[in-house]
């Protein structure tokens, strides 16, 4: 497995460039990017343009963001506007040599029937799209039990099982996982669970860790802990995904306030010091 850098890390946002030049300082194979970056490099020639920086600084791109606008179910507006461009999209992602897109899901909505009808129309077609060009859809479930709290909301989807369910209803076969330790640990995932994967069915990987309190207590987007210095079963975990074959890219993705705070580079550096010895020892 290689180690991606993801901007979560970082105590500011950086250009497309610097973050390049930011992974390959620090020993990062990949980094985590969105194919908008591609397109503004150059408007007559992206591929070149960005297969070029990625060349200069010995760094891949790991996984890009759905460039898909499915969210407003109440209107078709963004999402007809985004489709139209998504052919364009899927095949720049097929280009630059990273067939993977993946997109993230709440676990609780207003309404979760309506969400499920209609934004599963919305991935399956995107993604009958997105397999002309061989490039895979990674859906990534959202599991704290703080993140599913909220006057008005209803449970949706925030388990592995669920999602894999909700794939298994679109029926596109290029869609898989984004599979992320946290929301692995909140959901009481197990690792008989990730064993019971195919490869292929696991698109992009996300890897934190967890502060030992109580689960129900935790922030999705800040009580989240640097690989390797939290509770998590990380060793479980990518031990698993090495049995049934991932080879890919391992993005630490530490949603935090404190890592805004440390100085300098630490956040990045601590980051990929850990997970390196957590695959180490796999």
């Amino acid at each position: 497995m290689k180690i991606a850098l993801n901007g979560s890390l970082l105590s500011a946002p950086l250009d497309f460039e610097p973050f390049l030049a930011k992974a390959a300082q620090y020993g990062y194979e990949g980094a985590d990017i969105g194919l908008e970056q591609i397109v503004a490099l150059d408007s007559g020639d992206s591929v070149a343009a960005g297969l070029a920086l990625f060349e200069k600084y010995g760094v891949q791109p790991s996984a890009w963001g759905l460039p898909l606008d499915f969210r407003e179910v109440e209107s078709d507006e963004g999402y007809e506007a985004s489709i139209a461009e998504f052919p364009s999209m899927a095949k720049l992602a097929a280009d630059l040599g990273c067939p993977r897109m993946c997109t993230w899901f709440m676990p609780a909505l207003p309404d979760p029937d309506l969400f499920r009808r209609v934004a599963g129309e919305r991935i399956k077609r995107a993604a009958g799209i997105a397999g002309e060009y061989g490039v895979r859809m990674g859906l990534e479930w959202v599991a704290p039990f703080t993140a599913r709290q909220g006057e008005g909301l209803r449970p949706f989807i925030w388990r592995m099982d669920q999602m894999l369910e909700w794939i298994e209803e679109m029926g596109e076969s290029n869609l898989g996982l984004l599979v992320d330790s946290w929301h692995w640990y909140h959901q009481d995932g197990t690792v008989a669970e990730l064993e019971a994967l195919s490869a292929a069915q696991v698109v992009h990987v996300h890897i934190n860790d967890a502060p030992d309190r109580p689960k129900a207590t935790l922030g999705d987007g800040t009580d989240r802990v640097l690989p390797g210095e939290g509770v998590i079963d990380l060793a479980g975990f990518l031990g698993a995904l090495a049995k049934i074959g991932y080879a890919d890219h391992v993005s630490p993705e530490v949603l935090s306030p404190a890592l805004k705070e440390m100085p300098g580079d630490e956040a990045v550096t601590r980051a990929v010091a850990g997970v390196r010895r957590l695959l180490a020892a796999v």
